[in-house]
């Protein structure tokens, strides 16, 4: 076990988080990450005739019936994602109304857009409720970073340009900017993302100063995963 401040935030063993991998569905590799110490994260589904909203509640039913661990979920937040704010409406309210998935939903980490988004009244609700869960917001730079300092969210996904998915607005690596913002912005929690899939990456990151790394390409190997093996 090793214990960092995102370890304790979270609750978790391992201080390794999947990264959410829309739009296919996720939940086998979350309950396996979580299962196995880490933090299992779903992702934001938006395949073609998806309800995003039902599809996102059955599978954090799956999670719940099949481990006691802790877990998570992503809301790409994007304007042009069509139904973000639906479920930024929606999955507060679900979260609430089950106490299972209320007790073991600890983490949401939003993207490609706002955290803004998620702040409504039935995400307030839940956060006044006795739930523990954090909001992480994937930051693809320092600038943005300072923005939000205080915007209400509980720590930054610093991810460089070498995450899948994700647009680095300096074109910089994750081993600049994490150094980057851990000198400008020395108090928040930090999960490092972009790079990731070894020991010695997770070492290498705990020493600049983050709490946890995410991963989403070396999990997308393993047998869990939905992905096609091509």
């Amino acid at each position: 076990m090793i214990e960092t401040e995102i370890t304790k935030m979270l609750e978790i063993e391992k201080p390794i988080i999947a990264a959410p991998m829309g739009p296919f569905c996720t939940e086998k590799l979350t309950v396996a990450v979580s299962e196995a110490g880490g933090l299992g994260v779903l992702s934001h589904i938006t395949m073609h005739g998806i309800n995003s909203t039902e599809e996102m509640k059955k599978n954090m039913e799956y999670v719940v019936e099949h481990t006691d661990k802790p877990f998570g979920f992503n809301i790409r937040t994007a304007r042009s994602q069509p139904d973000a704010k639906i479920l930024s409406r929606n999955l507060p309210k679900i979260i609430l109304n089950n106490p299972k998935i209320k007790e073991q939903c600890v983490y949401l980490i939003t993207s490609a857009g706002s955290p803004k988004m998620i702040y409504n009244k039935h995400f307030e609700k839940l956060k006044e409720s006795s739930s523990n869960i954090k909001h992480f917001h994937v930051v693809p730079s320092l600038q943005l970073g300072e923005k939000l300092v205080n915007s209400g969210i509980d720590g930054f996904a610093v991810c460089g340009n070498e995450g899948g998915g994700h647009q680095s607005y300096e074109n910089i690596s994750t081993l600049v900017l994490l150094q980057k913002v851990r000198k400008y912005l020395p108090n928040i929690p930090i999960i490092a993302c972009g790079g990731f899939g070894t020991g010695e990456g997770l070492a290498s990151a705990l020493a600049m100063g983050a709490g946890a790394i995410m991963m989403g390409s070396r999990f997308i190997a393993s047998k869990e995963c939905d992905f096609h093996e091509n």
